[in-house]
């Protein structure tokens, strides 16, 4: 595992061991590819189903979630290049009751924004907040259902957030006061 940057000096993102990609690149990938959102849909109607969505087609849903894909990460890149807005206005504690006002390492998400922004989102990037306007990609996924643990799809994004922590505090990862980087201590 190791850390790419995708925004210099305020996001990251893990790449896994055996991914030649980050993880912000595989997500954006599978979001916005029309034939991996069909799969998507077919192996999870029945979630689909038992959600806000039950009516929507499955040409809808990918017309949707490609849509929203463009949306988040155009809004993502347009966050890096206008100084006066910040990655803290887009994400978010995952829990809503998070249990300490720490918030170095604290678990956190991004919501894209749903269809014609009256409708929740689809999708979520995951991430770990290592300091102010300074965010680890640690996953992302589809959220059809209301919490993480009635997935098994997203539960395994919990699980990568927990690897992910842990995997920063054995390397001694801490935030530089100088650099505003990341650096592992001596």
């Amino acid at each position: 595992m190791d850390l790419i940057s995708i925004f210099a000096d305020k996001i990251w993102s893990v790449r896994y061991d055996g991914d030649e990609d980050s993880i912000f690149e595989i997500l954006y990938d599978r979001f916005t590819d029309v034939e991996f959102l069909h799969n998507f849909y077919k192996k999870h109607i029945t979630e689909i189903n038992n959600s806000i969505w039950k009516n929507r087609t499955e040409e809808e849903f990918v017309e949707e979630v490609t849509r929203e894909a463009d949306s988040f990460f155009e809004r993502l890149e347009q966050i890096d290049k206008d100084g006066s807005y910040s990655f803290d206005c887009e994400f978010m504690p995952l829990s809503n009751n998070p249990k300490s006002l720490e918030w170095v390492f604290e678990k956190q998400k991004a919501k894209g924004k749903g269809p014609n922004y009256s409708w929740p989102s689809y999708l979520r990037l995951y991430a770990v907040k290592i300091d102010k306007n300074k965010y680890i990609i640690t996953g992302g996924g589809i959220k059809l259902v209301r919490c993480m643990q009635d997935s098994s799809y997203l539960v395994e994004e919990l699980k990568k957030i927990d690897k992910v922590i842990k995997w920063l505090k054995e390397k001694g990862v801490n935030i530089s006061k100088e650099c505003g980087f990341l650096e592992a201590e001596e």
